[in-house]
């Protein structure tokens, strides 16, 4: 009878240890699921920086783009208005002249 108990004994501790073998086992797959996961996500966030990354540098030269064509734009309309007001001092300078004849 002591033997009967020694051997279930045994069984039960083989049995136990083979069943923590393999929650060990599945416990060792999920974890190596979970971090070729992570290395993929941190891959995705890599590649998704470093677009932000571009298109900001995109967007800085845009708006020294637009800043370019604003000035532009105004030196432009500077010279216009510049020669209209020189047009008009003329005109005024001239209808004075022919006035005073």
């Amino acid at each position: 009878q002591g033997r009967a108990k020694l051997r279930a004994a045994q069984e039960a501790k083989v049995t136990a240890e083979d069943t923590r073998r393999a929650e060990l086992k599945l416990n060792s797959d999920a974890l190596a699921a979970q971090q070729r996961h992570m290395q993929n996500l941190e891959q995705k966030t890599g590649t998704l920086r470093q677009r932000l990354l571009q298109n900001e540098q995109h967007l800085g030269w845009l708006h020294q783009q637009l800043q370019l064509e604003e000035t532009k734009a105004t030196t432009q309309m500077k010279v216009e208005v510049g020669a209209l007001d020189s047009s008009i001092h003329k005109a005024m300078g001239e209808e004075a002249t022919l006035t005073k004849q």
